[in-house]
């Protein structure tokens, strides 16, 4: 599912993405695989406790190009831009204009991607919530956010069914 949440966001080598509420890291293999070695990959990650783990896979996989900040998606700090937004299963995240506002800020509006997940979403309350976030990220991202985000929307309802 994560693989597949990851190839939606249509990175190429050298991108960088940001993987909000990142958790543990278990994004960052399919996210490293995708930007390659000149890429980047920023997680964020609230809970320090969660944070050391997503340390440790770093350091046992050596990847040098994989990033994490420990802070509150509403208050980090991020420089420079990025080419795709992973959401995975971070409701608390997506469910924060705050946190919306700051993350979108940060992305490259030409060609960003967004790929947002959570399984608190049955598929009736996503056949509701998707045409609004579609048309509320509509000015964020010029091209395809209404289609990449019907394609998470539709992978959240195969998910169900497996």
């Amino acid at each position: 599912m994560r693989q597949k949440a990851v190839e939606l966001l249509h990175l190429e080598a050298g991108d960088r993405v940001l993987d909000v509420g990142c958790g543990p890291g278990g994004s960052f293999p399919y996210l490293v695989h995708a930007v390659g070695q000149s890429g980047e990959v920023v997680g964020v990650e609230i809970s320090p406790d969660i944070s050391v783990n997503a340390r440790r896979r770093i350091a046992k996989n050596a990847w040098r190009n994989v990033h994490l900040i420990e802070a509150a998606a509403q208050d980090v700090y991020l420089t420079g831009s990025f080419d795709g937004l992973l959401m995975f299963a971070a409701a608390d995240v997506y469910a924060s204009e705050e946190a919306l506002e700051n993350i979108f800020s940060v992305s490259k509006r030409e060609r960003a991607g967004c790929c947002i997940r959570s399984k608190a979403f049955d598929q009736r309350t996503w056949m509701h919530l998707e045409p609004l976030l579609a048309d509320a990220l509509q000015p964020l991202f010029l091209n395809n956010s209404k289609t990449r985000l019907r394609a998470v929307a539709n992978l959240g309802e195969a998910c169900r069914e497996a």
